[in-house]
């Protein structure tokens, strides 16, 4: 899995687009908002129960994601075909203090952080897993696998609802802050 790292804090959101999340150990759950909590989930500061929470989000066929730091206004994206890279995933070593446990003994003095992660396959399930639908054939030895995947930094958009290597695309309602792009590179 490729992964990037960010320190988690308020208002940071992963963009996570599906309905569905499937965690390691097999279960199915909705996607963002907790059922019977009405947690939103994408959001950082609302993982604060349990221990560690890892979302591989399905439900959505699109080709990025990412994650936005609403306080300070800047986040990172990732584009591939789907086709190259089906695994999404936002991991979170949790906000209880069943999580914060490992602040101290894994990370710098920035704190907490999020991991968003993308991958070649859907999870990360091994095959004999019993719990989880999603069964994968390993990687052969001396084998070679080629594709084409984008990470950005998006800044001064106040989020972003669709990303592509050339930019990425903010869209508010009427009546709430203005929208923003971001422009990118050409590929």
């Amino acid at each position: 899995m490729d992964e990037r790292r960010h320190q988690g804090g308020r208002q940071s959101r992963a963009r996570l687009s599906g309905h569905a999340s499937h965690r390691h150990g097999g279960e199915v759950a909705p996607w963002p908002v907790e059922a019977g909590t009405g947690r939103n989930l994408a959001f950082y500061e609302q993982n604060d129960f349990g221990p560690y929470k890892s979302y591989h989000v399905v439900g959505r066929h699109t080709e990025f994601f990412g994650a936005y730091w609403h306080d300070d206004d800047f986040g990172m994206g990732r584009y591939s075909s789907r086709d190259d890279k089906l695994g999404k995933k936002a991991w979170i070593w949790g906000l209880s203090r069943q999580g914060m446990i490992w602040e101290k003994l894994l990370t710098d003095a920035d704190g907490q952080y999020v991991e968003v992660q993308s991958g070649r396959l859907f999870n990360q399930a091994a095959e004999s897993s019993t719990l989880t639908p999603f069964k994968h054939r390993g990687f052969e030895p001396h084998s070679a696998d080629i594709w084409t995947e984008y990470w950005f930094p998006v800044k001064g958009t106040g989020g972003f609802v669709d990303a592509h290597p050339r930019g990425v695309l903010n869209v508010i309602l009427p009546g709430s802050a203005r929208p923003g792009a971001s422009p990118g590179r050409r590929p």
